[in-house]
C-alpha cells in the first residue's frame, strides 16, 4: 500500500480496497514481470478441486484478517495513523508469512546475504508491510468482503477466493494463495481478478533495485517508504 499514484499496473476495477492490496509490495515500477505473472497464474488455474469449510481452515483466517481490516476502515479517523499501524501490524504478521514473501522477492540475493542482513530486510519489509495498510486502509465507505470458497492449489496451497463488494461499485475478485507453516496457515501470494500475481510483481520490482543497490539498499528503501507512510 503504497501512494497510489506509484501504481505501474493499470488496475482492472476502481476499487480503492483491491488497488490498496496490489500496491502493498510496489516500490518502484516492475519491469519483465509479464511472463513470471503469466506462468503463475497458469498454475493456480490448473486446480479446481472444491474443499469443504472446516474450524481454523484458510478461509477462517482470511475472514479474520477482513474483519480487522473493516474494523480499522470503520474506526480509522479516531484511532489515526499509528493507532492504526499498531492494531494492524500483529494481524498483518499473523495472516502473512511475511518471511516467505521477503525470500521469494530477493531470491538468490536472500541467499548471499549475511545473518545480520536478513535479520533486518525481514524486519525492515515487516513494518513497511504494517505501515502500508495503516496508512491506505484510513477510511470506511460502506465496502464489505465476501468468501466465495476454497480450492486445491499447487504445491499443497490452498487458494481461497473472495470477493470485495461496495454499492454502486463493480466487485473485485480477490484469491488469496495459503500454505500451512508450522501448524497455522499464512497468506503468501494475492492474485487480483485471477489476473495479476503480487509475488510475480514482487519478484521483478525489488530486484531491480536489487541489482542497483543490493540487499542494504533495499533495507534502506523500505524503511524510507515506512516513516514516510507513518508520518503521513
Amino acid at each position: 500500500m503504497f501512494p497510489r499514484n506509484s501504481n505501474p499496473i493499470s488496475i482492472p476495477t476502481s476499487h480503492v480496497v483491491c488497488a490498496v492490496l496490489l500496491s502493498m509490495v510496489m516500490l518502484l515500477p516492475a519491469r519483465n514481470v509479464s511472463a513470471q505473472n503469466q506462468n503463475i497464474i497458469a498454475q493456480y488455474q490448473q486446480t479446481s478441486q472444491v474443499l469443504p469449510r472446516s474450524h481454523r481452515s484458510p478461509s477462517a483466517l482470511i475472514e479474520h484478517f477482513h474483519a480487522t481490516l473493516l474494523d480499522v476502515m470503520k474506526n480509522a479517523t479516531a484511532l489515526g495513523i499509528n493507532g492504526r499501524y499498531k492494531k494492524l501490524s500483529p494481524n498483518v504478521a499473523e495472516a502473512y508469512d511475511l518471511d516467505r514473501w521477503i525470500r521469494l522477492a530477493t531470491g538468490r540475493y536472500w541467499r548471499q546475504a549475511n545473518n545480520k542482513q536478513k535479520q533486518k530486510l525481514k524486519s525492515a519489509f515487516n513494518q513497511m508491510s504494517a505501515a502500508t495498510y495503516a496508512s491506505q486502509f484510513n477510511s470506511y465507505s460502506g465496502e464489505n468482503f465476501k468468501t466465495i470458497g476454497e480450492r486445491a492449489g499447487p504445491q499443497n496451497s490452498i487458494l481461497v477466493e473472495t470477493q470485495i463488494l461496495s454499492k454502486g461499485k463493480k466487485k473485485a475478485s480477490l484469491t488469496y494463495v495459503v500454505f500451512k507453516v508450522n501448524e497455522q496457515w499464512r497468506i503468501v501470494d494475492i492474485l487480483l481478478d485471477n489476473k495479476i500475481s503480487q509475488l510475480a510483481v514482487r519478484r521483478s520490482e525489488y530486484r531491480n533495485l536489487l541489482k542497483r543497490s543490493g540487499v542494504d539498499g533495499l533495507i534502506a528503501k523500505l524503511k524510507e517508504v515506512t516513516n514516510k507512510l507513518l508520518a503521513d
